[in-house]
């Protein structure tokens, strides 16, 4: 949500505005799709359709962050902190 607020609303003060090239995030400026001003929906769209071996690391798939090179699920347990 925090880049489609910054770079493709431009909402937030102090980030760089989304312009297509140059000077987008590199995540953002490999593809054309990412256009200013649209909307959220068509924004996950995109963001789902980029393979993950061409994605960012904040569009990856999750999977990617719990598994080995061979798919082998590397964790036993998920959960969540009550800090």
């Amino acid at each position: 949500m925090s880049c489609y607020r910054d770079k493709i609303r431009g909402e937030v003060n102090g980030y760089t505005y989304f312009t297509i090239r140059p000077g987008v995030a590199d995540c953002l400026a490999r593809f054309d799709a990412f256009v200013p001003d649209m909307s959220f929906a068509d924004f996950v769209a995109v963001v789902a359709s980029i393979p993950d071996d061409d994605a960012d690391s904040h569009f990856r798939s999750q999977y990617t962050f719990v598994t080995d090179e061979k798919g082998k699920i590397g964790v036993d347990f998920f959960g969540v902190s009550s800090n």
